[in-house]
């Protein structure tokens, strides 16, 4: 029998209903939307292309896939980072997130042909920054043991 709160059902609802919504508001906009309103959808699908960065670069570059599981299910162990934000990641994805989707949806600052390859630059602007920000502030495993 599962437990009331066991993190695998969790994760499946999760992302079923994170998925629902996406393609829900991306159908509505596809079909009903004016060009101010495919830019802000465009903005969120670009934004996913520094967090795959961070991602990919967090698991083959700084920790080489290797990943602690247990873990990760542990609410004060090693992947609790400062307070439980990883604020080298946050950074990452913010400053991929205005290259990849800010800069060439909403203002004329870059040209016209970057947003249509904007998911790809984000992963590589993401991924780039988060990797210098890891090696330049590495991540402190504080495990905090409770009395």
């Amino acid at each position: 029998m599962p437990m009331p709160h066991d993190p695998h059902r969790l994760a499946r609802r999760a992302g079923l209903g994170v998925v629902f919504l996406w393609f829900f508001i991306g159908g509505i906009a596809h079909f009903a939307a004016t060009e101010t309103e495919m830019s802000i959808v465009y903005a969120i699908g670009a934004t996913m292309g520094p967090l795959l960065g961070v991602i990919l670069v967090d698991y083959y570059l700084i920790a080489k896939g290797k990943v602690d599981v247990a873990a990760l299910y542990q609410e004060h162990g090693a992947y609790r980072y400062e307070g439980g934000w990883n604020v080298n990641a946050l950074v990452a994805v913010a400053v991929g997130a205005v290259f990849s989707s800010v800069l060439p949806n909403f203002t004329s600052v870059l040209p016209t042909w970057w947003g249509i390859y904007g998911w790809f630059f984000g992963v590589a602007i993401g991924g780039c920054v988060y990797f210098a920000m890891a090696t330049a502030r590495p991540r402190l495993v504080q495990v905090q043991r409770r009395p």
